[in-house]
């Protein structure tokens, strides 16, 4: 089951000046293992994609870590592809 989680300096100290990042979303697998990330600048611009680009990082913000998650996406993992292709 695919989740994708909605993530802001709220969730993520340091988010906006140590990424360059205002929001992420990742999909997250069952196990709860962020799959990949999509970050957004401060006006809504997809500025990061991990794994591939454009990436505002060398790797991953989570860097394939396991975060607890609820069993419920925060959007719509049809929302998620749409702006993975974007």
């Amino acid at each position: 089951m695919r989740r994708i989680l909605t993530w802001s300096e709220d969730e993520i100290n340091g988010l906006s000046d140590a990424f360059g990042l205002a929001r992420i979303l990742t999909e997250v697998d069952a196990e709860g293992a962020v799959l990949r990330e999509i970050g957004f600048d401060a006006t809504g611009n997809i500025v990061h994609r991990h794994p591939g680009s454009p990436s505002k990082v060398s790797r991953g913000v989570f860097d394939g870590d396991t975060v607890m998650a609820s069993a419920t996406s925060d959007i719509d993992p049809t929302e998620f592809d749409r702006f993975w292709i974007a």
